[in-house]
């Protein structure tokens, strides 16, 4: 129901922008269109995530999770769930799971265990991304190569920043974040969630 109200707004806010712009043909309404609804859907979603992590008294950890998995992740690229509550579903659950992880997994071998999780990182990385979708795909190889720079340079600096970070919960969250979406671009994980690749 969430995904047909966003859906009817996305179309009558295009209409608008129609009326208001004579030049725009067909194709370009349809861009705008896909815009606003991508814009308007994760907005919801994410004020959910946060006001639901708030009440329980996660807010801040939440969102250093959601930062440090959405940084990889537009670059590294990953699975998409197939409806609007699927996606709300499993984001929350990871999120919440990664925090809860990071601050009640009992270890005093923090850099140890940090440097485990990024060298498994590291390989999925190279070896995988950029991972694209059917919605989104990864268009020729010279952009494909560009985004795994990106995400190899990304992952790089989250590690130094876990490593750096003293504060157990936090470094182990963003630790836990690359390691999150670095699951989500496996080829196990596209098939289990019956997601298909894009064009390249």
């Amino acid at each position: 129901m969430m995904t047909s109200i966003i859906e009817t707004f996305s179309r009558n806010l295009t209409n608008v922008a129609k009326k208001n712009l004579k030049d725009m043909n067909e194709e370009q309404c349809q861009v705008v269109s896909y815009g606003i609804h991508l814009l308007v859907s994760d907005s919801i979603k994410m004020v959910i995530t946060l006001a639901a992590a708030y009440f329980l008294g996660i807010l801040n950890y939440t969102i250093i999770a959601m930062v440090s998995f959405g940084l990889l992740r537009s670059f590294a690229g990953g699975v998409h769930a197939k409806t609007w509550t699927g996606c709300l579903v499993a984001n929350s659950l990871m999120f919440y799971g990664v925090v809860y992880l990071s601050i009640y997994l009992p270890t005093s071998h923090r850099v140890p265990l940090i440097s485990l999780v990024f060298a498994l990182c590291l390989i999925v990385v190279s070896v995988y991304a950029p991972s694209d979708h059917k919605c989104k795909p990864v268009v020729s190889r010279k952009q494909r190569k560009h985004l795994k720079t990106l995400s190899l340079s990304i992952l790089a600096l989250m590690f130094v920043t876990s490593i750096i970070c003293t504060y157990q919960p936090i470094s182990l969250i963003i630790a836990f974040s690359a390691l999150a979406e670095c699951i989500s671009i496996l080829p196990l994980t596209y098939k289990i969630t019956g997601n298909s690749y894009g064009s390249v």
